[in-house]
């Protein structure tokens, strides 16, 4: 990501997206140890780099989510409905 620091927190989160593609701040302090203003650093710098996408709209209890996961999830669970007949 071009402009991000190689030690900046939303390194360390790209990672886990392919596992939790919807994540919070909570998530991340729990899962990767960063403190709030932290995570919420890594997640602006996420956001702004259209790497993820906030989906709340509110000001507290945000998520953010990697749509593109999202859609190969989804594109993945078509494709076994489709070969299961369903």
């Amino acid at each position: 990501m071009v402009g991000v620091r190689a030690d900046a927190a939303a390194w360390k989160i790209l990672p886990h997206l392919v596992g939790q593609p919807a994540v919070n701040v909570k998530y991340l302090k729990s899962a990767l140890g960063l403190g709030e203003m932290t995570a919420l650093r890594a997640l602006d710098s996420l956001t702004e780099r259209e790497v993820l996408t906030e989906t709340t709209g509110k000001s507290r209890g945000r998520v953010w989510q990697h749509r593109g996961i999202f859609d190969a999830l989804d594109s993945y669970a078509s494709e076994i409905r489709r070969l299961s007949g369903r």
